[in-house]
């Protein structure tokens, strides 16, 4: 692990309460593409299609704040894997990625392609703690064990969101068995990999976010130092940016 105190990539992680956009969907609908419109439409429940447009929609919002485009004009390039990224006039690539669970959603943006986040809600039961041996190595469970009952489900998702979010940031998705993913954690209680079973040596380095009481998450990238994170609200996009006019002449 580079322990160092450097800081060498600003990560900015938004997030936003599903339930407050619900009176403007029609408008954030409006947002998504054709494509993006086709996949909403796909959703089995009412819903899920309605927090899929407004998350995706609020994606789109977030980056077009970046840009200063009108949402609905941001157009995605992708990798070989899928994972979708935006590339600015000069060349820079731009990653972000979105998590959404229950009512709550968090976006993260950094000049980087290489990020992922993910968060989850933790569960009134512990049917996690049934799973564990889908996504946690051998050492990870035992040392999982060791906890006091009471621990294990809350450590179990913080095991769960480091890993969710570094196959996130490497594209992988679900192509990627957790089990070769092994988190360990410093003395200050902060995460990070081993990806020897993977045959990776880049520095990915992880860290916990900030989330309301009864979530967990965390946001993983590639950087050779420990990475920054500024928090904002999807509140506070200014107005002015539904004044920029479909069309316009996008400023990256």
């Amino acid at each position: 692990m580079n322990c160092s105190a450097s800081v060498d990539l600003s990560i900015t992680i938004w997030s936003l309460n599903t339930s407050d956009f619900y009176e403007s969907l029609a408008l954030k609908s409006s947002y998504l593409h054709s494509e993006e419109q086709q996949r909403a439409a796909r959703f089995s429940t009412t819903e899920l299609k309605r927090d899929w447009i407004i998350t995706r929609a609020a994606l789109r919002e977030v980056l077009g704040d970046k840009f200063n485009q009108h949402p609905a004009d941001l157009e995605f390039s992708y990798s070989a894997r899928g994972k979708p990224y935006i590339v600015s006039s000069d060349g820079e690539f731009h990653g972000f990625n979105l998590s959404h669970t229950g009512d709550y959603a968090v976006i993260a943006v950094a000049d980087t392609p290489d990020i992922g986040v993910d968060v989850e809600q933790l569960g009134q039961d512990d049917a996690i703690l049934a799973t564990t041996t889908v996504f946690l190595t051998d050492r990870e469970r035992t040392i999982l064990n060791r906890l006091q009952p009471a621990n294990r489900r809350v450590e179990a998702y913080r095991y769960w969101v480091c890993k969710e979010a570094f196959v996130k940031a490497i594209g992988a998705g679900l192509s990627t068995d957790l089990t070769d993913v092994e988190v360990h954690f410093d003395e200050h209680s902060a995460p990070y990999f081993d990806l020897t079973r993977l045959g990776l040596t880049d520095n990915w380095q992880s860290q916990f976010i900030n989330t309301p009481t009864g979530f967990v998450g965390a946001v993983v990238s590639n950087t050779s130092h420990r990475f920054s994170i500024n928090y904002r609200s999807l509140h506070s996009i200014s107005t002015a940016l539904t004044d920029i006019p479909p069309g316009g002449q996008a400023n990256l």
